[in-house]
């Protein structure tokens, strides 16, 4: 009786490992991407000690027609639609020009009424809103 009641154990026991290792192979994607967005957030370097110098790194990548290197200045929610919006720019080549506008408003010292900036947690300001 005792040896029947054992192997149900190891019976139930090997059915939850087995359980969870085919849970976390299903999840294996999901898994994978958060360790990933995990240690991005933790290296995200793009940006500046200060608004202004995150500004001018943002406008240096504008005139170097670098779209993916623009868009780290954002924030991680804003990233992807300033990719898609600066590639636009790029197709039609005005880079150049948007980064006028942004340099002369950094200039003028009235960019703050329309860009918002947020410190990550490495210390780099990065673009909140534009």
């Amino acid at each position: 009786m005792l040896t029947i009641e054992y192997n149900w154990v190891k019976v139930i026991f090997l059915a939850i490992i087995v359980g969870l290792i085919i849970l976390a192979l299903t999840n294996m994607g999901l898994i994978m991407k958060n360790i990933h967005n995990l240690f991005a957030k933790n290296s995200d370097e793009y940006g500046g000690a200060t608004p202004e110098e995150t500004l001018n790194l943002f406008i240096t990548s504008l005139r170097d027609n670098d779209v993916t290197g623009a868009s780290m200045y954002f924030t991680d929610n804003k990233r992807e639609a300033w990719a898609k919006v600066l590639g636009e720019y790029n197709k039609q080549n005005i880079l150049n020009i948007f980064a006028s506008e942004i340099e002369s408003s950094l200039k003028n010292g009235n960019y703050r009424d329309y860009i918002q900036f947020e410190k990550n947690t490495n210390g780099v300001w990065k673009i909140k809103e534009m």
